[in-house]
């Protein structure tokens, strides 16, 4: 557009989160690998109810309902740990990967390898899938029946992921506004991968890795 030029825009509705047709093979992953007590079919109380609801989404994505206010989630075991402060997809596999049995059956090891190729496709963010694509190609797949091992795995590519964020390597706004700071606003959102300035380098050793996401039983 021009400068001084008006035009109407059209907002397009976006779609993200768990397509309702993919829900069915996501909740057999997660129900394979989850590390609580599974309901059976009439069972309630203390154990997580399958198939778990598709999270609902707002006209720009956001999520809808009680899922990121701290509220018990209705499908979650309701003794404190089942509290949903807040969804991504890397908690869930963190949790998935640091709590349950220490060595992992077959189809566990399986479920784990569709849980990473799932988000190798249907990320919602362009630059991680194609990150975790490249990861992929760097380090394959976790291997083995030891549990920690991929946990371990998924530890290593978040630290990976994280080196390769806008936030890691462009200003903050605040910094952008402040009268002595050298950046500009042609400097927010530089390209992570020309930019080797580190503004806000972000790691987590494993060991604190490893005290985040493990929960312990009440």
């Amino acid at each position: 557009m021009e400068g001084g030029t008006v035009a109407s825009l059209k907002k397009l509705r976006l779609y993200r989160g768990v397509p309702q047709p993919l829900s069915a093979t996501v909740n057999d992953v997660l129900k394979t690998l989850w590390p609580f007590k599974v309901c059976a079919e009439t069972e309630q109380g203390d154990c997580t109810k399958f198939p778990l609801p598709v999270l609902a989404r707002d006209y720009d994505g956001g999520l809808l309902g009680s899922y990121t206010d701290g509220s018990p989630a209705p499908w979650l075991p309701q003794t404190g740990r089942g509290v949903a402060s807040y969804h991504c997809s890397w908690m869930v596999l963190h949790a998935l990967s640091v709590n349950g049995a220490e060595v992992l059956s077959e189809a566990e090891q399986t479920a784990f390898h569709e849980a990473i190729l799932y988000l190798a496709s249907h990320f919602e963010c362009k630059v991680c899938r194609s990150n975790i694509a490249h990861i992929l190609e760097l380090y394959g797949l976790p291997q083995g029946y030891l549990r920690v091992d991929y946990a371990r795995w998924f530890w290593r590519i978040h630290n990976h992921a994280n080196e390769h964020t806008y936030a890691t390597h462009s200003p903050s706004q605040q910094q952008v506004d402040d009268p002595t700071s050298p950046s500009t606003m042609a400097d927010r959102r530089s390209d992570m991968w020309a930019s080797p300035d580190y503004f806000h380098p972000w790691f987590m050793s494993f060991s604190d890795a490893l005290a985040l996401w493990t929960i312990k039983a009440d």
